[in-house]
C-alpha cells in the first residue's frame, strides 16, 4: 500500500497504462486527438516518441500528432501517473479512481480548416448584430468564407469574407425575434470554408 501527503508524491507510483493501435490511410491531413476528461494526467506517446503532457482532469487535452503518424498501424500509449504536482489541487469530493473516464476523440482534418467558431450577439435599438469569430488552421491563402443564417428553411442573412488565421463576419441589424417563453423563435447559422 502507498500512502502520500499532500502535497508530497511517492517515488514509488502506480501508472496506468493505455494502448490502442490506429490504421492511418491518408497522411496528408492533419489528426488532433482530444482526451475529454482523464485524470489527472496524461503522457502521450505515438510510434514509441514523446508527443506531449497534460494535467487537468476536467479540463480538455489536444495534441496535434500529424507530424508523428505514419501510413498505416500506429500505435498510441497513453501513461497515466496515480499522482502528479496537480493532484492536491482536484482532491476536494474526488475519489482517486484515475483513469481516462470521458471520450477520446481522433479528428482527422483537412489541411486547412475552421478550428474554432464563436458567436457573440448585441441587442441594438435597430436589431441585433451578431459577430462571428473564426479561427483557422493551416495555409488559408485562396480561402473564403461564409456565413448564413435561417429561419427555419429560409436564408434571412449572408455574408463572405477573405480568409485568414482569424476572420470575423459581422450582420448588422438583423431584424430577427428576441428568444422568450411565450414564441420561442430559433434560428440556424452555418458557417462554410471555401
Amino acid at each position: 500500500e502507498i500512502k502520500t501527503m499532500a502535497p508530497e508524491i511517492p517515488e514509488d507510483m502506480p501508472v496506468g497504462v493505455y494502448r490502442k493501435l490506429v490504421d492511418i490511410e491518408n497522411t496528408d491531413k492533419e489528426y488532433i486527438i482530444s482526451f475529454l476528461g482523464a485524470s489527472n494526467n496524461i503522457a502521450l506517446y505515438v510510434n514509441g516518441k514523446f508527443v506531449g503532457y497534460s494535467e487537468g482532469s476536467h479540463n480538455t487535452a489536444e495534441f496535434n500528432i500529424t507530424s508523428f503518424l505514419t501510413s498505416g498501424t500506429n500505435e498510441l500509449v497513453v501513461v497515466m501517473f496515480k499522482w502528479c504536482n496537480g493532484t492536491f489541487l482536484e482532491c476536494q469530493d474526488m475519489f482517486r479512481e484515475n483513469g481516462i473516464f470521458r471520450d477520446v476523440l481522433l479528428y482527422e482534418m483537412p489541411e486547412t480548416y475552421l478550428y474554432d467558431v464563436y458567436y457573440r450577439t448585441k441587442e441594438t435599438s435597430k436589431g441585433w448584430n451578431l459577430d462571428i469569430n473564426l479561427a483557422l488552421e493551416g495555409n488559408t491563402e485562396g480561402y473564403k468564407v461564409c456565413a448564413e443564417i435561417y429561419s427555419k428553411n429560409k436564408l434571412i442573412a449572408i455574408n463572405t469574407v477573405e480568409a485568414g488565421n482569424e476572420a470575423v463576419i459581422n450582420f448588422k441589424n438583423l431584424d430577427v425575434i428576441s428568444w422568450n417563453a411565450e414564441i420561442p423563435t430559433l434560428y440556424t447559422a452555418f458557417v462554410t470554408l471555401y
